[in-house]
């Protein structure tokens, strides 16, 4: 019972920043906030994790190959990105850019005031 009434606050407190609270706040400053937040934790993580970054080493093997790849991976989005400035020959089958639109079949539409007043009144 010591865990569950805790834990329920922080959901019922949670629930009313959410629903009620958040809504009202602009976008920019929920924005800032989420970044501030996101570097405090960062910050956080790596001052009480400095110990175990130290002493963890299996990620320098992975070092030595990453430049290569990367490079690799690099050079193809860069060649991918240059080919579409290449005109291929191949042209569009619209004009100018201008798009028409298609109109509804055309039906008899000659009534006048009163064939419409008379329709109305006797179906």
């Amino acid at each position: 019972m010591e865990l569950y009434i805790p834990s329920l606050l922080v959901l019922l407190f949670a629930g009313i920043v959410i629903f009620y609270l958040l809504p009202n706040f602009s976008s920019t400053f929920i924005g800032i906030v989420i970044i501030a937040m996101l570097v405090i934790v960062a910050y956080e993580h790596r001052y009480y994790f400095k110990d175990e970054y130290a002493l963890s080493t299996w990620q320098e093997s992975i070092k030595a190959g990453a430049l290569p790849i990367v490079g690799v991976i690099l050079t193809i989005f860069i060649l991918g990105w240059m080919l579409n400035f290449i005109d291929s020959g191949v042209r569009s089958t619209t004009t100018s850019g201008i798009t028409t639109r298609l109109s509804a079949p055309r039906t008899n539409m000659n009534y006048n005031t009163g064939q419409v007043r008379s329709l109305v009144r006797n179906p």
